[in-house]
């Protein structure tokens, strides 16, 4: 009897010996290790679901744990949503456990009819040569904002259509017609409530 209440003993002081933090947050789930991730999701005509089991639309990366295009995908697909936080004004992406990735725009250098702008494509990395590496990210509210100096997108994002297939994203620094074909969206995380 009295080793099982040594042995007790001894192992409550080994647990009480490992170094805790007091209030610290707890990793309930996977988007708890990176305080602030959320789903991202595309509000815009025919974007909103009309009933309660009506699919979401959520921003993800192309091909999911790989770099490349962000699109958006039915959440209720095979694959889950993406999660996304802003950490120092850049936007990243929560991949898995062991892969955060940048997301920035890129020039796409090719002046879209009827706009006469260039679009800025959202992609996910950092190698392209056209990158846009000076521009800031943030909430105003739920909405994702970028800023490039004192030019503003001003929340307003399009899903346009590629022609190899698939979708990607697509934003302006002016405010412009819709392209032909793509979807006017703005990007909210419910879970963001700062300005």
């Amino acid at each position: 009897m009295f080793p099982l209440v040594l042995l007790f003993l001894c192992s409550l002081s080994l647990v009480a010996s490992i170094p805790t933090w007091m209030y610290a947050p707890g990793q309930s789930q996977i988007g708890s290790l990176v305080p602030g991730a959320a789903y991202i999701e595309a509000l815009g005509v025919g974007y909103q679901p009309e009933r309660a089991s009506a699919m979401q639309r959520h921003l993800a990366s192309e091909e999911q744990g790989h770099l490349g295009n962000v699109t958006v995908i039915f959440s209720r697909r095979k694959r889950s949503a993406d999660l996304f936080y802003i950490n120092r004004q850049q936007l990243w992406q929560f991949a898995n456990e062991t892969a955060i990735f940048p997301v920035n725009l890129v020039n796409t250098t090719t002046v879209i009819p009827d706009t006469g702008e260039v679009p800025l494509r959202l992609v996910t990395g950092n190698k392209d040569k056209n990158l846009i590496s000076s521009g800031t990210w943030r909430w105003r509210g739920t909405m994702l904002l970028y800023d490039l100096g004192p030019l503003t997108n001003g929340g307003v994002y399009y899903d346009c259509p590629q022609p190899t297939g698939g979708s990607t994203v697509i934003t302006f620094l002016k405010p412009v017609p819709t392209p032909d074909g793509c979807n006017l969206v703005t990007l909210h995380a419910w879970s963001q409530l700062s300005d």
